[in-house]
């Protein structure tokens, strides 16, 4: 036997509202802690230190990207190189 809830449309929309907030939160939280720990291993670079670095522009990082010369990390909604992979692209170029 189904059963229905019947409720005025603006508490549906807050429920759901509220169901998302709680798993976006969650989800930050799991991105924050890999963050985390993956920096007491491994540094990461921004976009702007690891063109700093390389001493190239941010459309060179991009088309380094393309042809898979130095690969970004995605990381929520962080864009995130590792350090030892610029490094080594930095020696490369040497």
């Amino acid at each position: 036997m189904s059963e229905f809830i019947i409720l005025p449309k603006q508490e549906f929309i807050e429920i759901i509202e509220d169901i998302i907030k709680k798993r976006t939160d969650y989800l930050e939280v799991l991105i924050n802690s890999k963050l985390k720990r993956d920096n007491e291993t491994q540094e990461y670079l921004t976009i702007k230190e690891t063109t700093e670095l390389l001493k190239v522009s941010r459309q060179t990082l991009t088309d380094w990207k393309k042809t898979k010369l130095l690969t970004p990390h995605h990381i929520g909604k962080r864009v995130l190189y590792n350090k030892q992979e610029v490094i080594n692209r930095v020696e490369k170029r040497n």
